[in-house]
């Protein structure tokens, strides 16, 4: 009876096929998976179908082999891919190194946790390391070998705390803005070209203190993305909030970002185009919004910058330009921001937009050039309420104005004043329908340096009216460059 009972227990042993139990070898540290007790094999393909203690050894797979996971799963260890395939229901919690040829893969396959208190840094990084053999020699060749495989981070929140670095043609996807959550990361990337950040959300542990102290030139400072030398660079539908920059981009081109949300962040989008070469070129936002912020999106040098679709809203300076060669600004909605549009207006056409409610400063502007402005075109907005005590478009004092200013066609709902400072005025080229006052102001009315061109319905001729500090209209004629070319 005794003999039966130890070859029953012998047989239920083979039958249960106990995956922990493994061959070694002796002293060894690394093994082969053809040695796996219960992994079968089947030409080049290897079958997991229960699981597998790798005791803290490495599991070496064999090159260009394909692993399929019914059910089993692979612990405790290092699993070293070459070119490996993965299919079925993967579950690796283990370190992983080497490649895989997989074009879709799911992070939670390789043991990233949502709501785990510990840090998944290390583990999201392994898992954008194994497309690392993706990149050919030239990273701008448009088609790779093994063209864009996406990585898949499932709905929940994952602690990744530290930073994370992005490899050329790489994808990471997540099941949506809000769905998929990522706390504390800072993806960065130097020279990598054709990536895409689609559907999640980034939450930085450090929020922003959006005080008046930060200056957009810290180095010492917490982003979400922080990109130098890159291109081909896609954002869809990301949110980024409690940064103190969420796009913290230098000598970065070719940036499209679909409908992208940046809030609480002392910078939504920094980007320095260097000067020269091809930074800071072709850098597009469409639809989206940058809100509650000291710095919506900075422009330093570059071309071919276009917001159009965007909202901006609660942010000290919507858009800071700095010596942009050309950017556009078009049908965007600004709310309850001091500065709209700040810094240097030299070649930007400022098209179909709508302004509304500024800030809390009360010498706040809808477009302030502060060290120039020259070259512009500012046509088709509307300017929804009236500034106490600056005109829509001003200038610092000590700005420099060169070049023609093009406005026209703009629809300024409080009162039909042209808004732009005094000093504007001669450079100013007339277009369409700008509606100049035709009656006389009322003193009493006017803030005091209030500037309102006035034309005589009479004569037709134009006049500028200024209110003295004294209450009195002082009148002087008006000659933009359209009158003057009348007058030949």
């Amino acid at each position: 009876m005794l003999r039966f009972y130890h070859s029953f227990v012998v047989l239920l042993s083979v039958f249960m096929c106990s995956c922990s139990v493994v061959s070694y070898g002796q002293g060894s540290r690394s093994i082969s998976i053809n040695d796996v007790a219960g992994v079968s094999k089947n030409g080049n393909s290897y079958v997991v179908d229960c699981d597998v203690d790798l005791k803290g050894k490495t599991l070496t797979i064999p090159q260009s082999s394909k692993v399929v996971f019914k059910g089993g799963r692979i612990a405790n260890g290092t699993v070293l891919f070459d070119k490996a395939q993965l299919e079925g229901d993967v579950c690796i919690d283990s370190d992983i190194q080497g490649t895989i040829t997989n074009n879709e893969i799911k992070a939670t396959w390789f043991g990233l946790q949502s709501g785990s208190k510990s840090k998944q840094t290390k583990k999201l990084q392994s898992i954008i390391d194994l497309f690392k053999s993706n990149v050919s020699s030239n990273s701008w060749e448009i088609n790779p070998k093994n063209p864009e495989p996406t990585i898949i981070i499932p709905a929940g929140e994952y602690n990744v705390i530290g930073d994370v670095e992005l490899r050329s043609y790489v994808t990471i996807k997540g099941a949506g803005r809000g769905s998929t959550i990522l706390r504390g990361v800072t993806f960065k990337a130097t020279k990598q070209y054709n990536i895409t950040i689609e559907d999640l959300s980034l939450v930085g542990y450090v929020a922003a203190t959006k005080n008046g102290s930060y200056n957009i030139d810290n180095t010492s400072h917490s982003s979400a993305f922080k990109l130098n030398d890159c291109a081909r660079l896609i954002f869809k539908n990301v949110c980024i909030k409690n940064y103190d920059v969420a796009f913290d981009n230098y000598n970065t081109c070719l940036v499209d970002l679909y409908s992208c949300f940046v809030s609480s962040c002392n910078v939504c989008y920094m980007n320095d185009g260097k000067g020269h070469g091809y930074g800071g070129h072709a850098i597009r936002w469409y639809g989206g919004e940058m809100s509650d912020s000291k710095y919506g999106f900075v422009q330093k040098n570059g071309s071919g910058v276009l917001l159009n679709g965007a909202t901006l809203e609660a942010c000290k300076y919507g858009v800071n330009l700095i010596y942009p060669t050309s950017f556009s600004i078009n049908s965007c909605y600004f709310e309850g921001n001091n500065y709209d549009i700040y810094g240097t207006i030299v070649h930007v056409n400022i098209e179909n937009n709508y302004f509304t409610e500024y800030g809390k400063d009360d010498d706040g502007a809808y477009i302030y050039a502060t060290p120039s402005i020259g070259f512009a075109v500012i046509q088709g907005n509307k300017f929804g309420e009236t500034l106490p005590n600056a005109p829509h478009i001003m200038l610092e004092e000590k700005a420099v104005v060169y070049g023609n200013i093009l406005i026209g066609q703009n629809d300024i709902i409080h009162g039909s004043r042209i808004p732009v400072s005094e000093r504007l005025l001669p450079f100013i080229s007339e277009k369409g329908s700008n509606v100049y006052q035709t009656y006389l102001p009322d003193a009493e009315k006017m803030l005091m340096g209030q500037t309102v061109v006035y034309k005589n319905p009479n004569t037709g001729e134009y006049y500028l009216i200024t209110r003295s500090e004294e209450g009195e209209l002082l009148f002087s004629p008006f000659y933009t460059k359209t009158n003057i070319e009348h007058k030949k």
